[in-house]
């Protein structure tokens, strides 16, 4: 309704269901229950909400792949992706990506927002080291308006990236992160590897 997704109208809304829920309950006399619960469920959303586990509201996540060769078509966006291998029936995309050493990899997400909503999200892309943890190796933003049923979409790539384990985070101006993606990245492609495209 306000156009913004700042941290103070999460914790406003809260705040006020919670005192709207508290309110009805004691003007309902004989009514069975009690209404303590409603504020410690607020507490744990609170600090659930500080902690990074809820993503931005009212921000949702469509879609998010890792690929290479990204092309526009008619208004969408086809990226390949590798197939899960044939004894991961389970899977229908692989979490690995295998590319020839230079190539571009290419991360694209879809997000839905709400009808005035303008803001600027973010691809944080971390790469894992054995003595470090996660190194953040860059942190690429695209603009964001809300409105589209399919989910606003936005695209980063990296080149020259070195093999190991990776994820993209898609995360807001103030770095709140609205989804994670992990993959593994290989620059030797083995000759059994297929790909698809994909529309997003």
């Amino acid at each position: 309704m306000l156009g913004s997704i700042l941290p103070v109208w999460f914790y406003l809304s809260t705040l006020t269901g919670a005192s709207l829920t508290h309110y009805l309950r004691k003007k309902t006399p004989g009514c069975p229950g009690r209404a303590w619960p409603v504020w410690m469920i607020a507490s744990v959303l609170s600090v659930a909400y500080v902690l990074d586990f809820i993503p931005p509201v009212p921000l949702v996540k469509r879609d998010m792949q890792i690929g290479i060769n990204l092309e526009k078509n008619n208004g969408d966006m086809l990226i390949v992706v590798e197939k899960a291998p044939w004894y991961k029936p389970w899977r229908l995309l692989s979490n690995d990506l295998h590319v020839s050493a230079g190539s571009r990899v290419y991360c694209v997400s879809a997000v839905f927002a709400p009808s005035g909503i303008s803001t600027s999200l973010y691809h944080r892309w971390e790469h894992y080291d054995e003595k470090q943890g996660w190194e953040v190796v860059s942190r690429i933003g695209f603009g964001l308006s809300g409105g589209r049923q399919g989910g606003f979409r936005g695209y980063t790539y990296k080149q020259n990236v070195q093999s190991g384990e990776w994820r993209v985070k898609v995360e807001t101006e103030d770095g709140r992160t609205l989804t994670v993606y992990h993959f593994n990245l290989y620059t030797e492609p083995p000759t059994d590897t297929h790909f698809e495209a994909r529309s997003i």
